[in-house]
């Protein structure tokens, strides 16, 4: 049998993750436009590189630094606006 705390761990996984995240998830997903719900799962692993930063006192690395620069770009090189071909002539 499982310890108390690694039950605690799995209640409060449970509730946090499947219960609480799941539903916000489904209902942000449904009331925001695609691009915006699309670009919010590229932060995910950001947010999960800085709160294990900040919680467990993991060392961040030049890896884990690199990865948060990439997702950046990659979501500006999305958001960023495009000149119209109509404007230029």
């Amino acid at each position: 049998m499982p310890r108390t705390e690694t039950w605690g761990a799995i209640i409060f996984n449970a509730f946090s993750v499947f219960v609480f995240a799941q539903t916000a998830w489904l209902i942000l997903a449904r009331s925001l436009a695609p691009l915006a719900s699309t670009l919010s799962v590229m932060f995910i692993p950001t947010l999960g590189v800085f709160s294990g930063a900040v919680w467990l006192n993991e060392i961040l690395h030049w890896q884990d630094w690199a990865g948060v620069f990439l997702i950046v770009i990659s979501t500006a090189c999305v958001l960023w606006p495009t000149r119209d071909s109509k404007s230029q002539t």
